[in-house]
């Protein structure tokens, strides 16, 4: 038989005590050493795992917290309520096809009738629509043609070339009509024209008392095809030439009887025939010279 170990003192490691020997206090069992029946078990010593009634049931009427997914292939425990899982919003349907056209027919069905045209409706304005149109603009058209061969010169007062001829309050005469070569400035050196162009120059006899009506008059040339071409343009401003003042007495000329006026012109290269010598309150007659033969 073995002597019983001194209090406090433990045994060596695996040393097992004798059958219905109590371990000591505090004395830990070997591991899986079971107790023998109705033994208690010492202080401290776990209870067999898991306990019994384990698990929980859930409390009676306890709700899942709303929209909460359980995890993937989690089993909740029988009675347990599962939570249901999130919704998700239904898309929605997709809308049917558009519908054929129906088929066009080669001959459409009539429509209903409109009734006459418009033309058959307004046949008897469109007859009366002439004459009132005359009416409100023939006399506007009259009027208007009237004041313009008025203030236009379409009488030609003339005679025979260098003539005198009896105008307005004066009597005038074409003294000469020739072309000039050779033009320079006031410099003294050689003008600058274009070589296409001709100079011409016209010397005008008038005889008229001082302060007549023709010293305010207009001068212009005209070549064979009835165009016509104004005095002293501007390509002749630098021109060494006499100035043109109209038909105004020169202050170097006489002061009564006959005084002549030059005008000079510039055409391209074409044949002149003659001057017009013009006066607003003579209109529509001027005067019509011609050179002399």
């Amino acid at each position: 038989m073995n002597p019983a170990p001194p209090p406090g003192y433990p045994p060596p490691p695996g040393y097992p005590p004798a059958p219905g020997y109590p371990p000591p206090p505090g004395y830990p069992p070997p591991p899986g050493y079971p107790p023998p029946a109705g033994y208690p078990p010492p202080p401290a010593y776990p209870p067999a795992y898991p306990p019994s009634g384990y698990p929980p049931a859930p409390p009676p009427g306890y709700p899942a917290p709303p929209g909460y997914p359980a995890p993937p292939g989690y089993s909740a425990p029988p009675g347990y309520p599962t939570p249901p899982l999130p919704s998700h919003p239904t898309p929605p349907p997709e809308p049917p096809p558009p519908a054929a056209p129906p088929p066009v027919s080669a001959s459409p069905a009539p429509g209903p009738s409109r009734g006459p045209g418009w033309w058959r409706r307004n046949w008897w304005a469109l007859l009366v629509l002439p004459p009132l149109l005359v009416g409100a603009v023939g006399y506007n058209i009259v009027d208007g043609y009237e004041k313009w061969a008025k203030l236009t010169p379409t009488q030609a007062v003339s005679g025979q070339p260098g003539a005198w001829v009896d105008f307005a309050d004066a009597r005038l005469r074409l003294r000469s009509l020739e072309e000039v070569d050779g033009l320079t400035d006031w410099t003294g050196r050689p003008l600058d024209l274009p070589p296409t162009v001709r100079v011409w120059q016209a010397v005008i006899e008038i005889d008229a008392p001082s302060g007549a009506r023709i010293e305010a008059c207009d001068v212009v040339l005209q070549d064979v095809t009835g165009d016509t071409y104004e005095a002293d343009p501007d390509e002749l401003d630098d021109a060494d030439i006499e100035p043109f003042y109209g038909c105004l007495r020169p202050s170097s000329g006489p002061a009564t009887g006959p005084y002549t006026v030059t005008p000079s012109f510039i055409t391209p290269a074409v044949e002149v025939v003659g001057v017009r010598v013009t006066l607003g309150t003579e209109l529509p007659r001027y005067a019509w010279l011609t050179p002399p033969d």
